[in-house]
């Protein structure tokens, strides 16, 4: 068995799981950046000849992945519905102020 393909899956999952605090600090452009090197890290692992004993490790590593992938999208959308809002807040707020500053003049 190819213990390099295990290992470099094993350590890119380690890496994905520190998507979580890029995601929770909005660090957006460190994420991309770290998603792309990680498809590139993909690519070349998978790149290598994967026996048949190996498979089965290979599936389960990847599966890993895929639901660390769906864990981090739901996050950014709920972090992106958040910033939504606040945005949307801050609007309302802006209005009304701008609202009762023309009435105040009047």
């Amino acid at each position: 068995m190819n213990a390099a393909i295990i290992e470099s899956l094993d350590e890119i999952i380690e890496e994905t799981k520190q998507f979580q605090s890029l995601i929770d600090n909005e660090a957006w452009d460190e994420l991309g950046e770290q998603l792309n090197a990680r498809q590139k890290r993909l690519e070349l692992t998978l790149s290598k000849t994967i026996i048949d004993e190996e498979k089965p490790f290979v599936i389960e590593r990847l599966s890993l992945v895929a639901n660390l992938d769906k864990k981090y999208q739901q996050a950014i959308k709920e972090n992106r519905q958040r910033s939504t809002g606040n945005v949307l807040a801050f609007k309302r707020k802006h209005n009304a102020a701008s609202a009762y500053s023309k009435v105040e003049k009047q």
